[in-house]
């Protein structure tokens, strides 16, 4: 009877096993579901403040600055927490925790998807295969962040449709190898084309879903002579996107080199450093240390030059070399190429010549797929019985352990915030962010003394960094002693022309024109404000980009209403419009010009602003919604409403 059932039994284990897995998982992500609000979550999820019905959802929408195309479809599932937003970051942390283990769910069907079709003689050993790549990409400590930082939903979800528009080409590639073959590449298509439109509303890198069918077309599946028939057909299916890509690319060039200069490295540093990062990341994900993971690596070292350090040279010649095995070895060593070029592929949009930040851990969520599935793959594919097997499955199931202790130490470290943000800061004493972060857990519990000294400290240890300056000027304000006021301001005053930018440096200054206005901040006049922002507003960094140089005009157009300047608040008004245009700023604008009595001038701007509406069809509704009432106001059948940016 025992001997009968051993059989079924079998047959239930791997299913069993993914079960298994998804619940470890979950119990070891739980203790992060603790953690708080981090950067950039409250720039892109604001707008959840004004969403109260259909219309103001669709607004909301079309207004992300995450990206080009506003990301609509991950601020989609942003709705689900609408009521936890502002004051429950463990709801939104739910939520990523639920999508993480979905994409694990679908790694999985892909994976098994995938043996059987590249390799239908490994029958069982398939299902192990992908129960062990879920396994090793889930408990994974380095893609941790992408779930526990609230924001980064928006990776985890475009993972979802890319894994769920590969499984589709997948599942429509044996269908066509099982003689279906109009079903099947409709499917193909259908997957490839909708999951591509999905990821890429989710996030932008969404469009290298057909890179990823591309690498397994060269690599795993080239082999398999039931498809043979059709693959140019399929090559031309899925090289459009990333024609498309190197198209825009292409055309936005010069745009791209010139946001450069918001960076403090070149694009000649930046491929040199990310040459050592990705090396960095294999490092961490193959062999983790808890304590190497952080939300904040805004400080790590920009290679100045090739000769800088040996490893450089070394770096890049390396991933050049095995870049160029696998391409050459893809047919005689598949699993080899699929790890290699699936995991530079991954990062060839983020980790190349895009002006972006150097570092993020969350950048690894879809590459680190290739490693695990190319290990898993050798491991289950070694000789049966034998004694390398042997030794390989059962350090394959230690190393899955120790991942997913890891793993717990570094979700329960992100669930205690305060102790975490005090760890990070001593690890990253150079990161203004991990030093805001810390300032910012001190003050959520009311210690401000605390976190007035830190960001002192280190505004002084690193006067380069305005931002971290600017964030703890107001606190010395509050501290009441002038002196300390006035030279943290000439601090700033030195550093604000040639200093780093940082999104708190702009955001302090109408913090502190409000403390002035009701006298709360002894050693500081409104000239000292104005006078900071004009050297701001020289700084590169500053002005690279048009949103940043917007808001310091907004800046000082309140600076300059507050002095009852009207000529200087319309300048910095008409200059704010004209860099970032906004329906806001058409507001401010005519209200002004209403105020003063101008009545003329205010009918000549809105007429101009009628011929420049945004081409996004729901923000462009919206706009002539708002113009159109700008209009009854201006046309004396409303009263105007006192203009303000606050």
């Amino acid at each position: 009877m025992i001997s009968s059932m051993r059989p079924k039994i079998a047959l239930l284990l791997p299913g069993f096993a993914v079960w298994l897995v998804l619940a470890v998982g979950y119990a070891l992500y739980l203790p992060g579901q603790h953690g708080m609000f981090n950067f950039d979550d409250s720039v892109n999820l604001k707008g959840l403040a004004n969403v109260q019905d259909g219309w103001s959802t669709l607004v909301f929408l079309a207004s992300g600055e995450a990206g080009t195309l506003s990301r609509p479809v991950a601020l989609a599932s942003f709705l689900l927490n609408l009521n936890d937003w502002p004051g429950n970051p463990q709801g939104f942390l739910y939520i990523n925790i639920l999508v993480h283990l979905l994409n694990g769910v679908l790694l999985t069907w892909l994976v098994l998807r995938l043996t059987r079709l590249a390799q239908p003689t490994l029958a069982r050993r398939g299902e192990w295969i992908a129960v062990s790549t879920a396994a090793l990409w889930l408990l994974s400590p380095l893609l941790a962040s992408t779930s526990l930082i609230i924001i980064q939903r928006m990776t985890s979800l475009c993972a979802t449709f890319v894994l769920a528009g590969l499984l589709s080409y997948l599942i429509g590639l044996s269908w066509e190898a099982s003689g279906r073959v109009k079903r099947g590449r409709w499917l193909q298509a259908g997957g490839i084309g909708l999951g591509t439109l999905l990821a890429v509303l989710t996030k932008e890198n969404g469009i290298l879903l057909p890179l990823y069918a591309l690498i397994l077309e060269g690599t795993v599946l080239a082999s398999v002579t039931e498809l043979s028939a059709a693959r140019r057909w399929r090559m031309r299916l899925l090289v459009v996107p990333p024609l498309f890509l190197l198209a825009y690319i292409a055309l936005t060039w010069p745009s791209m080199i010139t946001a450069y200069a918001g960076r403090d490295f070149t694009l000649g540093q930046r491929l040199m450093t990310e040459a050592v990062i990705l090396w960095d990341y294999l490092r961490l994900a193959l062999l983790p240390r808890p304590v190497a993971f952080s939300p904040f690596h805004d400080d790590y070292p920009v290679v100045r030059g090739l000769f800088e350090q040996p490893w450089v040279l070394i770096a890049l010649v390396g991933w050049l070399a095995t870049a160029t095995l696998a391409f050459q070895q893809r047919r005689r060593w598949p699993l080899f190429a699929l790890a290699v070029l699936w995991y530079l592929g991954g990062h060839v949009l983020e980790s190349t010549v895009l002006p972006l930040e150097l570092y993020f851990e969350h950048r690894n969520y879809l590459p680190l797929i290739g490693p695990m599935l190319a290990l898993s793959w050798w491991v289950w594919t070694l000789q049966p019985g034998s004694a390398p097997r042997r030794i390989a499955l059962t350090a394959l199931g230690g190393y899955t352990l120790l991942l997913a202790v890891m793993l717990w130490q570094l979700t329960t470290l992100w669930g205690q915030p305060r102790i975490a943000a005090e760890l990070w800061a001593r690890r990253h004493p150079d990161s203004p962010r991990a030093t805001h972060f810390l300032a910012t857990s001190y003050l959520a519990v009311g210690n401000v003394n605390t976190a007035r000294q830190i960001l002192e400290r280190a505004a002084h240890a690193r006067p380069a960094s305005v931002g971290i300056t600017l964030m703890a000027l107001p606190l010395t304000c509050k501290n009441g002693d002038p002196d300390a006021t006035r030279a943290l301001y000439r601090l700033a005053e030195a550093h604000a022309a040639t200093g780093e930018y940082s999104a708190a440096a702009a955001n302090s200054l109408p913090r502190l024109r409000e403390m002035l206005k009701q006298g709360q901040c002894p050693g500081l006049e409104p000239t000292d404000l104005r006078a900071l922002a004009d050297r701001l507003m020289t700084n590169p960094p500053y002005v690279a980009t048009s949103r940043r140089l917007g808001h310091l005009h907004y800046i000082q157009s309140e600076l300059y209403r507050d002095e009852g300047d009207l000529d200087g608040t319309l300048r910095h008004l008409h200059a704010a419009y004209a860099a970032d245009p906004d329906i806001g700023a058409i507001a401010l604008i005519v209200g002004t010009l209403l105020s003063a009595g101008l009545y003329d001038e205010a009918r000549t701007f809105l007429e101009q602003a009628q011929r420049g509406l945004p081409l996004n069809p729901v923000l462009r509704i919206e706009w002539r919604k708002i113009i159109g009432q700008l209009w009854e106001v201006v046309n004396g059948r409303q009263a105007p409403a006192p203009p303000s940016l606050d």
